[in-house]
């Protein structure tokens, strides 16, 4: 079981929107925005997850969204959780996916040697 979350504050600006937004019945693109951002973090944070486990990817995706607070204070979070498998035969996937997932392990590899070097 692989986890990841990610809590962003809206700001100011983007809550007055959303308020106008809310009266007026129309929809958020900053809030859309927002929360595309915090999606992609916490993909990339599953991604790392799964390979420190020694899985090159992921099945069975659960993915939340909340928000916490109330008035001005509102945050958005997003929480995923999934599967970290080991898939031997990569011949099923798209070159693409087969980049992604090398390219993944790589960039995993390195940042836990610079992490090891730090300590």
């Amino acid at each position: 079981m692989v986890t990841a979350h990610t809590t962003s504050g809206t700001g100011f600006a983007t809550e007055l929107y959303r308020s106008f937004n809310d009266f007026f019945g129309s929809g958020s693109n900053a809030t859309n925005q927002k929360i595309g951002r915090a999606t992609n973090l916490c993909k990339a944070d599953l991604r790392v997850q799964c390979v420190r486990q020694g899985g090159n990817a992921i099945v069975s995706t659960d993915i939340d969204f909340n928000e916490i607070g109330a008035g001005s204070t509102n945050m958005l979070m997003v929480c995923m959780a999934g599967t970290a498998i080991r898939v031997t035969d990569m011949e099923n996937f798209s070159t693409k996916n087969k980049d992604t997932i090398i390219e993944v392990i790589e960039l995993t590899e390195q940042l836990e040697a610079i992490n090891q070097e730090t300590k």
